[in-house]
């Protein structure tokens, strides 16, 4: 059993090691604007973190540096002007929810070089990845008890996945969505262990922080509806 705990543990610490060191290079090395609609997103985080608003969907358009940085001509302007090319040329992604653009304001704004303004955001995304990493160690104690070691190795395996980390780190809401995500659903296993009003309004609130950050993620909005139901029942319990 030790010897199983012991080599899950160093399996654990590869992981972990290899989240690093594959996510740093994915900062710094992975192709700017590669990314899945990532200009996009950089666009309406560049619009809060220099105007302290959010760009109009359908009127505004991505910066000259964005744009000289897309092709290659960064720190001249580019040929290219954004407002006739069609919808590459628009922030297309303003009309997402506004709080990873808002968090995220502060990292674009550190850098005085705009190149480096987009890899300072990516490293705050790899923050954000390293806090999913250690809130899902929570959540796999709180599942798997005594077997949370291989259960979290299996999780982190799949956060391993080239595809996960690169969605993660290169630029766009989703880099804040995961670690909210297993929070809230943290929060919902509790449930109906601990049935508490302020565990109720915690979920509700981190509920409400995941549709601040997507507003796709409402799909998840009916596991709250668990620590309801243990709420409700240990409620009628003492009555």
């Amino acid at each position: 059993m030790r010897m199983r705990q012991r080599s899950a543990a160093v399996l654990i610490g590869l992981q972990l090691a290899a989240i690093t060191v594959v996510g740093g290079v994915t900062v710094a090395r992975f192709h700017i604007f590669a990314g899945v609609d990532e200009l996009a997103h950089i666009s309406v985080v560049q619009q809060f973190a220099e105007h302290g608003s959010l760009p109009n969907e359908g009127s505004s358009y991505v910066s000259w540096q964005m744009e000289a940085i897309e092709q290659d001509t960064y720190p001249r302007r580019s040929s290219v002007n954004p407002r006739q090319i069609g919808l590459g040329g628009y922030s297309y992604e303003a009309w997402q929810p506004p709080l990873y653009y808002v968090l995220a304001a502060p990292a674009f704004l550190i850098p005085s070089n705009y190149r480096d303004k987009v890899l300072a955001v990516r490293a705050f995304d790899l923050l954000l990845l390293l806090a999913a990493v250690a809130i899902l160690a929570l959540l796999a104690r709180a599942v798997a008890a005594e077997h949370w070691q291989t259960a979290y190795a299996a999780t982190l395996s799949v956060v391993l996945w080239p595809g996960v980390i690169v969605r993660a780190i290169t630029v766009s809401n989703a880099a804040l969505e995961l670690p909210l995500v297993l929070l809230y659903v943290l929060a919902v296993w509790h449930g109906p262990r601990r049935p508490q009003a302020r565990l109720l309004l915690g979920a509700a609130g981190l509920l409400g922080l995941c549709l601040l950050t997507g507003l796709t993620l409402a799909f998840i909005a009916p596991l709250l509806a668990v620590p309801i139901v243990a709420l409700r029942r240990e409620r009628r319990g003492r009555a």
